[in-house]
């Protein structure tokens, strides 16, 4: 199965880009927005890089873009709630709140719970659409990202 470093390289980004688009925390506003706008579109950029690496039949391919657009654009409006919230609590010193800044935090917390259930529901259902082989490459993939993450944020100092 020797795989080129350069396509390996590639597939650890694209690895990296399924993880990011469904991580709870972490996510910027620019990439949030672009999804909300398109998430068909964000789907497609996500499986054509998944693609390279795992070689996707065609019927894997639409089935894959399927799942990720319906996960993606159902996140994009939690993502957007959650903006809001945050907003909301943001301007809650000037006017402190108590009840209302549990409520707040109440929301923002079932919502970042939400994210990550969607995530790993979404992940399960691509796993279910891909053949053993590409279950391990995929496997390799996400380890490899996670691994290239924690030195990061260790070189950071935030682990």
């Amino acid at each position: 199965m020797g795989i080129s470093l350069k396509r390996a390289m590639i597939g650890a980004a694209a690895a990296g880009t399924l993880t990011l688009a469904f991580a709870a925390s972490g996510w910027s506003m620019h990439r949030g927005a672009e999804m909300a706008r398109d998430p068909a579109q964000a789907a497609h950029k996500i499986v054509y890089r998944l693609n390279y690496t795992l070689d996707f039949s065609e019927p894997q391919e639409a089935a894959i873009t399927d799942v990720l657009t319906g996960a993606l654009g159902a996140s994009a409006q939690t993502r957007q709630r959650l903006h809001e919230l945050r907003g909301q609590l943001r301007a809650l010193p000037s006017d402190y709140d108590a009840q209302l800044a549990g409520e707040l935090t109440a929301e923002v917390g079932e919502l970042t719970a939400e994210l990550v259930l969607r995530k790993v529901s979404t992940q399960a259902e691509i796993y279910q659409l891909l053949s053993v082989e590409q279950r391990a490459e995929m496997d390799a993939l996400l380890q490899k990202r996670q691994r290239q993450g924690f030195m990061q944020r260790r070189e950071r100092g935030q682990f």
